[in-house]
């Protein structure tokens, strides 16, 4: 404990007090990997969204704009975007304001994968030579959490990777721990630098909608990520033979 004496304010220098989202990821400090100390987890959890301000962010969308829109989708199951500021923890990208975030730059990588090589140059932009680029029409903002209800639902996500397991021939695996949020709903903002009308909104917003069958965010191969709206439903159809034990 010291005192400042412009304020006569005394200070808590106790390193253990500062929140876990700022301490070094190291053991002992701030590494809360480690399944085996769970009350390490739960308080970075509490203190993530006790930070957290009560206000939660929204797009402005004036009427009668026809350079943006916005609309919400519903994540099947859980939704994490990974930040990589923590070394060992998956844990969702954090905005101004301790609230979850999909970056806008995430979201433009997903929507340029479900254009036509066309639709690409239109929306996204064009490389024209090594020193010039066209920028396309379009912007991508993100998307935020639609309300409060992402505080209200259990965060911490346990995981267990199998491939060591399964396929490296490796006799030791272990559970992990990840942060994400369960069953968000998401609303995304899209601005065009020129006004469209409804009918190119619809194009936009269904391409859109492809990128969201495929999953946003991590794992999506488990199931993360995957909106519960679908344009049309892809199935996988394979056939398996076998001969005796095998």
């Amino acid at each position: 404990m010291t005192t400042n004496k412009s304020t006569n304010k005394t200070t808590n220098n106790n390193p253990n007090e500062i929140p876990l989202m700022f301490q070094a990821q190291v053991q002992g400090r701030g590494q809360i990997q480690y399944i085996g100390n769970p009350d390490r987890v739960d308080r970075w959890v509490d203190e993530w969204v006790e930070g957290a301000k009560n206000q939660i962010p929204k797009f402005i969308n004036r009427e009668n704009n026809r350079k943006f829109q916005k609309r919400e989708y519903k994540i099947t199951w859980r939704f994490v975007s990974n930040s990589g500021q923590d070394e060992d923890i998956i844990r969702p990208v954090i905005a101004t304001g301790g609230f979850p975030y999909y970056p806008g730059a995430s979201m433009k990588g997903a929507f340029l994968r479900s254009c036509s090589s066309q639709q690409a140059k239109d929306y996204c932009g064009s490389q024209i030579s090594s020193k010039e680029t066209k920028p396309g029409i379009l912007r991508f903002h993100g998307g935020y959490p639609k309300d409060d209800s992402w505080r209200e639902q259990p965060l911490v996500d346990v995981v267990h990777p199998q491939q060591d397991w399964q396929i490296k021939e490796q006799a030791k695996h272990s559970a992990f721990i990840q942060i994400s949020l369960y069953q968000p709903t998401l609303v995304f903002g899209i601005s065009s630098r020129i006004e469209l009308d409804q009918t190119q909104w619809e194009i936009i917003w269904k391409i859109w909608e492809s990128a969201l069958e495929k999953g946003l965010g991590c794992r999506v191969s488990a199931g993360y990520g995957h909106s519960r709206k679908h344009s049309e439903t892809k199935l996988l159809f394979v056939g398996l033979r076998g001969q005796g034990l095998a």
